[in-house]
């Protein structure tokens, strides 16, 4: 979750600017009150309802007399219910650790801002981790080392093996070192954190491997700066070992909306499409999953080498 670009804190609902007025009943909406839908939607109703009609290849313009308008606005309103829906299913799913919760409360002592993945992005990524059979990690963007544990500790239920992260910000790397280190991670022998940006210490990384200093990766999950995803997905694939090997992408749907790849705001004709791109690269299968939560609305590209 982390970036080094301070954008917007929009909602799911202020993206798209939905219509849906709280005094209107949903069982006797009036006549002329017509809601639009985003793409997200599209293909779904013109499925589901055949009274719905396109509006525009973005939209979707359903009459209120009909089902579909009931089932969108319902659908709606339920997302203000993110928040409480993750409380919920972290208190039984992902409970708290010593460990991690010093993590959190050390960064936030530190100044590090709260931007970091949340318990229940940590956990998949965990679950990613064991999945995968993984024992090499490339990390982009330490921060203060949260998801950091969250890989070790997966890497440790995997029968070892070692997380290697980049931070750009000397002091936030002296934080998760400390975070690390009071989780029980062995620094550097589980964990190292390198300082320095990104686009730096990757042609390193590829010297050391191509020297037989250091082993390729099973897992790359970037979460640095926005601007730089497709070069960094890039170096991940790279750097991966091969065929299986995973690379994670976070709040790449953030950006596609804040760029203007989609969306209202203006197209930043400087930004790349990261989606555009990764789906032009035979190297790899992949997949952009959105999501919705205390964090907001977002999402990630996650790719397996073919």
């Amino acid at each position: 979750m982390a970036t080094h670009r301070q954008g917007p804190n929009q909602s799911l609902t202020s993206y798209f600017q939905w219509p849906l007025p709280s005094h209107l009943p949903l069982s006797q909406p009036p006549d002329l009150h017509l809601i639009q839908l985003p793409a997200l939607y599209l293909r779904q109703y013109r499925l589901n309802h055949t009274s719905a009609s396109a509006a525009s290849p973005d939209h979707l313009t359903i009459h209120p007399t009909t089902p579909a308008y009931r089932s969108a606005s319902m659908s709606v309103r339920n997302v203000a219910h993110a928040a409480a829906v993750e409380t919920h299913t972290e208190t039984h799913l992902v409970p708290p650790t010593a460990a991690l919760t010093h993590a959190y409360a050390n960064s936030t002592a530190h100044g590090i801002p709260m931007i970091a993945v949340s318990p229940s992005q940590g956990k998949f990524l965990s679950l990613l981790t064991s999945l995968s059979g993984a024992r090499n990690v490339l990390e982009l963007g330490t921060l203060g080392g949260y998801s950091s544990i969250w890989f070790a500790q997966a890497l440790k239920g995997n029968g070892g093996g070692k997380v290697t992260s980049i931070e750009i910000d000397g002091a936030r790397r002296a934080v998760s070192i400390a975070n690390l280190q009071h989780a029980g991670v062995r620094v550097p022998q589980e964990a190292e954190v390198l300082l320095g940006a990104g686009l730096d210490v990757l042609p390193r990384l590829e010297r050391e491997m191509q020297a037989g200093e250091r082993e390729r990766f099973d897992f790359v999950f970037v979460d640095a700066d926005w601007e730089n995803q497709w070069r960094y997905f890039e170096w991940g694939v790279k750097l991966c070992k091969g065929k299986g090997s995973v690379v994670y992408v976070d709040n790449v749907v953030r950006q596609l909306l804040e760029s203007g790849v989609v969306g209202p705001e203006e197209r930043d004709e400087g930004a790349d499409d990261l989606v555009e791109n990764v789906g032009k690269d035979g190297r790899v299968e992949a997949v952009v999953m959105q999501t919705v939560g205390a964090k907001d609305y977002d999402g990630f590209l996650m790719a397996v080498v073919k």
